[in-house]
This record gives C-alpha cells, sequence and structure tokens, in this order.
C-alpha cells in the first residue's frame, strides 16, 4: 500500500491485496474525523458501531467523526482487492459553508446507510479529484495544504450530491418533523462554532 498525507490531518491510503494473500483485518478503532473508503475492485466488509455494511467493487463508503469502525476483507477468489482510504482530521474537513436543508437531508441519508455506489461518472470524477490531491501532496508548493483543503471539499460537495441522487425518492418515513428540527439545530451549532 501507498500512503502520502500532510501529518495529522490528511492522507490518503492506496491499499493492493493479491486474490491468494491473507485476509487483512485490523482492529476496532475510533476516529475524530472523516474517512471515506472507496472500492475499486474487491469486497470490504466494515462494521460501524455494531453495524455491518458491505461495500462492493465502485461503491463508497463514508465513516463520520466518532463513530467506532473495524474493516474486514472479504476474500475474492478470483480477483485482486484495490482500494482507496481518505481520512482527514474534523478541522480539515470542515465546509466553509454549510446548506442547513441539504445537510439534513445528507445526514439522514448516511444514517440509513453510509455505503454509496457510484455511477460511471462519478467514479470518474473521483478519480481525478483523489489523483490531483495525490499530485499536489507529492509537490513542494508553499499552498499544497489550501489547495488540498479546497480539493477534498469539491471532492465532499460531488459526495453530497451522489447521496442526494440516491435519496431522490425521499427520506425514509422514521424520519420526523422532530428530528429534522434536531439536526437543523445542531448543523446551525457546527456551521457557528465549527472553528472553536
Amino acid at each position: 500500500s501507498r500512503q502520502i498525507g500532510i501529518g495529522e490531518e490528511f492522507c490518503i491510503v492506496d491499499i493492493h491485496q493479491k486474490k491468494d494473500e491473507h485476509n487483512l483485518t485490523s482492529h476496532p478503532f475510533r476516529f475524530d474525523g472523516v474517512v471515506l473508503i472507496w472500492c475499486i475492485s474487491g469486497n470490504l466488509r466494515i462494521s460501524v458501531d455494531l453495524n455491518e455494511y458491505e461495500i462492493k467493487e465502485n461503491s463508497m463508503f463514508l465513516c463520520l467523526p466518532v463513530n467506532i469502525f473495524k474493516l474486514h476483507e472479504i476474500p475474492s477468489p478470483d480477483k485482486d482487492s484495490h482500494y482507496v482510504c481518505i481520512a482527514m482530521s474534523r478541522e480539515f474537513a470542515s465546509m466553509r459553508k454549510v446548506d442547513v436543508s441539504r445537510s439534513f437531508n445528507t445526514g439522514m441519508a448516511l444514517m440509513d446507510d453510509p455505503s454509496i455506489d457510484l455511477t460511471p461518472d462519478e467514479v470518474s470524477v473521483m478519480v481525478r479529484y483523489i489523483d490531483m490531491m495525490a499530485y499536489v501532496l507529492s509537490t513542494d508548493l508553499a499552498c499544497a495544504k489550501d489547495c488540498v483543503r479546497t480539493l477534498c471539499e469539491s471532492m465532499l460537495c460531488v459526495v453530497a450530491g451522489v447521496l442526494e441522487r440516491r435519496n431522490d425518492t425521499g427520506l425514509s418515513s422514521s424520519v420526523t418533523s422532530r428530528s429534522r428540527m434536531l439536526f437543523e439545530q445542531f448543523i446551525g451549532l457546527v456551521a457557528k462554532y465549527h472553528t472553536q
């Protein structure tokens, strides 16, 4: 695997595993930031706060701050596994602009299912974002951190758009007006105090 990043604030890890290698399993851990895992080939299983999810080829998984998660690889007898993990601190992931309505829809969609299937166009866009961030990180540019933060913010907008597309059928019927109000208040506080 290859890793490139900015200290403890942001990193991209590109992981390749041969089909005949032993299954890799991490210990459960908590990360106070955002973790995005993109399965390019093969399958992965992720436990988040005791709930299990399977990530298949060309899908992505978004793990929000403070969740406890564990990664289990599902061995594939006929193909190698390839996935990319992007981890960023809570501060690094702070959005400069927060749209409360959009954030609510995205948050509810993630609570229901943090796994995201990508269309071919979305895959193509994500590849370009990740390649550009990795390239910027490999340079000596004085503004590399700001450039990567801006690229990352734009990439997260794409991810939010994918979630909105997936959620076009409407929110889960279990979402009440009270839960919507609480979530809007929470997002409002995050937008107001995220720098503190």
